[in-house]
């Protein structure tokens, strides 16, 4: 939510790119979809049921594979030749960021959403050339998760089959897996 509906604007219309198939590019791709985006999700041979889950969810027109030649052409093509007006990188690999710069069209933004933990290379002078719009989203405010709960409350979006546990409001404690205790983060999507 935070980096669809408050860091860039999707147009009833747009051709968006998800690059990544997990969880997070899930619900990207969800929301740019109820904001009117035309949904494009990349990923790779691994990412078969999560390309199913997707097509499942809504929202997500076409799936292409970047580990298949001519990916980048498919993507031109589904486009009309022009690349997507939004790429969110949802993957946090240097690939997938080469690929959303390369597939955007001219004055595309860029959103990285995905937090790589490492630095990775992108192409500037492309960014440049392309008047690419850089933007990226960490986290959330407070207006995101009332835009979160407005989306849910009038099905827009379904998480459902996302949430692999779910705990009731005020038991964190004793709601999530047992390792959610220790000093590294708990997988519940």
């Amino acid at each position: 939510v935070r980096s669809v509906c408050e860091r860039t604007t999707v147009h009833a219309g747009d051709y968006v790119l998800v690059s990544g198939a997990g969880v997070m590019a899930q619900l990207t791709a969800q929301v740019a979809h109820a904001n009117g985006g035309v949904v494009i999700m990349t990923g790779l041979a691994s990412d078969a049921e999560r390309f199913a889950m997707a097509k499942r969810l809504g929202g997500v027109k076409e799936t292409v594979r970047v580990d298949e030649d001519g990916a980048l052409e498919k993507i031109l093509a589904l486009t009309g030749g022009m690349g997507p007006h939004v790429a969110y990188e949802c993957a946090g690999v240097a690939s997938s960021a080469d690929f959303c710069l390369r597939a955007l069209r001219k004055t595309g933004t860029y959103a990285q959403v995905a937090i790589p933990g490492k630095p990775i290379p992108m192409d500037m002078d492309m960014a440049l050339y392309k008047e690419i719009v850089l933007t990226n989203s960490y986290a959330s405010e407070r207006t995101s998760w009332l835009t979160a709960l407005s989306l849910l409350e009038n099905h827009l979006i379904n998480i459902d089959p996302l949430a692999s546990t779910t705990a009731a409001a005020g038991a964190v404690g004793g709601g999530l897996p047992p390792d959610h205790r220790q000093d590294r983060p708990s997988r519940c999507c």
